[in-house]
């Protein structure tokens, strides 16, 4: 079943669906390290498995790297509600990946896609004021109209990690640098 349609199913909560996400990041971060950047990353091309495993699907718009293409040239393809700003000049890339990325998450923590009410992008706090702080300030990394602004998809990775409590509690017993590793979370993310 499709990302988005498992966690409306299950009801899951929302640190149960970022962890979802940061298995997507690991697999399109495996991509990236091959090079790939698959183009058309959104809900119904990533599904979740029985056993919990998240699959990344539809590889069928994807790109080296390299530019060299493994779809046709020339051609802006993808899902314009997940697409990046600079896939619409046909500068490909994996922080198209990010954005993609960052259009889901923000879904997830607000409730709505993005830019669905139309106008600038509203902070994802303005929509659920229970977000926290540094939630939301990811989100506006991972949309960031320049494709150099936005993290990686592995620093994405390790910022959602650290937004799941299980991480953080799961840790902190033993790992004192818990608290260390939040403030370098939200110095990074720019949250104050």
């Amino acid at each position: 079943v499709d990302l988005m349609r498992h966690c409306r199913e299950r009801r899951l909560e929302l640190a149960d669906r970022i962890r979802l996400f940061c298995q997507v990041c690991e697999a399109v971060q495996e991509a990236h390290r091959h090079l790939i950047v698959h183009r058309d990353l959104k809900p119904e091309n990533i599904l979740v498995m029985r056993d919990g495993r998240v699959k990344i699907i539809d590889l069928g718009l994807s790109v080296s790297r390299d530019l060299q293409r493994l779809t046709g040239e020339k051609r802006v393809v993808g899902t314009p509600a997940y697409m990046a700003p600079e896939m619409w000049q046909g500068r490909i890339g994996p922080a198209g990946d990010v954005y993609a990325l960052g259009v889901m998450v923000y879904e997830v923590c607000a409730g709505l896609m993005p830019f669905e009410r139309g106008g600038p992008l509203k902070p994802a706090r303005t929509l659920r004021k229970d977000l926290p702080k540094h939630l939301d300030a990811l989100c506006m990394r991972l949309l960031s109209v320049r494709p150099e602004d936005r993290p990686s998809m592995a620093d994405a990775a390790g910022l959602l990690a650290l937004s799941t409590p299980s991480w953080l509690s799961r840790f902190r017993g033993w790992l004192e640098g818990a608290r260390c590793a939040e403030q370098h979370r939200d110095a990074f993310l720019g949250v104050r």
